[in-house]
């Protein structure tokens, strides 16, 4: 039986049989129905994860855009080519000759990629520096972004919302994920607002005509308005409006400058806060082959790395990871060419054809990437049969608890047996990853709708009706070929590989 359910996966699927409303789970069609979302519209896929075939299977080979559940992808090759203990580093390298604390040359630092590299990371590397006798520099700081080769286009250019963090391109080295966080702070006693940023940086000018009203924290009184005009290498941010004197204090990260622009003016201001000197400038380059390594400082693990991934959708390390893997399988610069290849060579590794596939830049914030129902599940049926399942797992967010599936399914019987990841753009809402029914057994779930006018809560809504429905009645339903009509004989990826089998 083994041999014919393997040997029919070979073969490929057969043609989807026409579906209508009575196929789909009554809690679901409800809503659809309600909300006029079309089944046209729906792809829908229910596994159980050691089962032969799935209980359902509507439009599954249709592609879509997965929106953010495309990180599942990302993250999953991530696991396997580069490995869980896997780490970003930062470099620093010194040229020339040191004598009585003057560097006789450059200091140069290069990145690999690092998406979190924090102004505390940032400042180690330049303590390394100046602790192994360095506090002048006679030539220049040199910031190596080689890694990767640059990206096209600018950070506006998917929704035009250029200053909002999960817009931020990937570099070779990039601090704080590029976000200037500015900080507010009404000054006791005083009639001012203290405005101060976190990383520092010596190339921007602030300008502070903020107003502090007597009123209570609340939007129509509390009203800054922010505004950063850029000049080459120079950053100027106009700060107008009021502050509620309640608020005490308040936060707003915004991307501001070209990345290798702000690490500049990071760099620049740390190293004078420790006292440091440069003589030269602060420009881009590559390391030359002479300069010597003397400090490193390294990332979290990969591991870590991806729960900021999965649970909350972060788009810049997800970005990260999909150049990452193009630079080691195929060498650096990072591109998404080779980027796309490595993924396609690892699927075609693990016996996994997607022929639909089509990932843009690994983190679903695309109008153009397409993945089906299916094969979006059969990858999860694969990552649950895989030695890194305990990790992968541990990257999504629980239901009702945290990341962004923590205020969804909250108080029902499904908040904590959930572990998912969610994908919304305008027109597109996903959801995909394993549920635990009343019964203790695991199901691969994917439900993925796309339209232009779709109402994003209506299908939350239902993708929330499907997860319900999978804990409740899924099971009362059987894994047997007597399953629905429109459910396919597909075998799990394992039934290729039984070495890897569930034990």
């Amino acid at each position: 039986m083994l041999a014919a359910l393997a040997l029919s996966l070979l073969a490929g699927p057969t043609a989807a049989e026409a579906v209508s409303m009575t196929d789909v789970p009554a809690p679901v069609a409800k809503i659809l129905r309600a909300n006029g979302i079309s089944l046209d519209d729906v792809s829908l896929y229910v596994h159980e994860v050691t089962a032969p075939q799935p209980v359902l299977a509507i439009n599954a080979q249709v592609p879509r855009n997965p929106a953010s559940t495309i990180k599942l992808l990302t993250s999953r090759a991530g696991l396997d080519i580069l490995g869980p203990s896997f780490t970003w580093k930062t470099e620093a390298y010194l040229r020339g000759s040191i004598a009585d604390g003057r560097l006789d040359g450059d200091m140069i630092i290069k990145g690999y990629g690092d998406p979190n590299l924090s102004p505390g990371d940032l400042w180690r590397l330049l303590w390394g520096v100046r602790e192994r006798g360095v506090a002048t520099i006679s030539g220049d700081i040199v910031l190596d972004q080689s890694y990767f080769a640059p990206i096209e286009g600018g950070r506006g250019d998917f929704d035009g919302a250029a200053e909002s963090t999960y817009n931020a391109l990937p570099a070779a080295l990039s601090v704080n994920a590029q976000a200037t966080d500015i900080h507010l702070v009404r000054q006791g006693g005083s009639d001012g607002v203290h405005v101060f940023t976190d990383p520092p940086l010596a190339n921007l000018l602030v300008e502070n005509a903020l107003k502090v009203v007597d009123a209570p924290c609340q939007g129509k009184y509390h009203r800054p308005t922010m505004r950063v005009a850029e000049d080459g290498p120079l950053a100027t941010l106009s700060l107008s409006g009021t502050f509620a004197a309640a608020c005490g204090e308040a936060r707003y990260p915004r991307l501001m400058m070209d990345p290798a622009v702000h690490t500049a003016g990071a760099v620049a201001a740390l190293w004078r806060a420790m006292g440091g000197r440069i003589e030269g400038v602060i420009r881009t380059g590559e390391r030359p082959s002479d300069a010597r390594r003397v400090h490193t400082v390294t990332s979290v693990p990969l591991v870590q790395a991806i729960r900021s991934v999965n649970k909350d959708s972060n788009n810049l390390v997800s970005r990260t990871l999909f150049l990452t893997l193009g630079a080691v399988r195929a060498g650096a610069p990072g591109t998404l060419p080779k980027a796309r290849e490595a993924v396609a060579g690892w699927l075609k590794g693990e016996g996994l054809d997607f022929p639909e596939l089509f990932v843009e830049n690994g983190a679903g914030l695309s109008r153009e990437a397409r993945i089906s129902a299916e094969s979006l599940g059969r990858l999860l049926g694969h990552a649950y049969a895989s030695p890194v399942m305990p990790e992968y797992l541990s990257s999504l967010s629980i239901a009702g608890s945290d990341g962004t599936l923590r205020k969804r399914l909250r108080g029902t019987p499904m908040a904590g047996r959930a572990q998912m990841k969610t994908g919304t753009l305008k027109g597109v809402t996903a959801l995909a990853g394993y549920v635990l029914d009343r019964d203790g057994r695991r199901w691969v779930v994917v439900s993925m709708m796309n339209n232009p006018r779709l109402p994003t809560w209506a299908g939350k809504a239902a993708e929330d009706a499907l997860v319900g429905w999978v804990y409740r009645e899924a099971a009362a339903i059987g894994t047997e070929p007597q399953g629905p009509r429109h459910a396919q004989a597909l075998a799990p990826s394992w039934f290729l590989h039984p070495t890897s089998a569930p034990q």
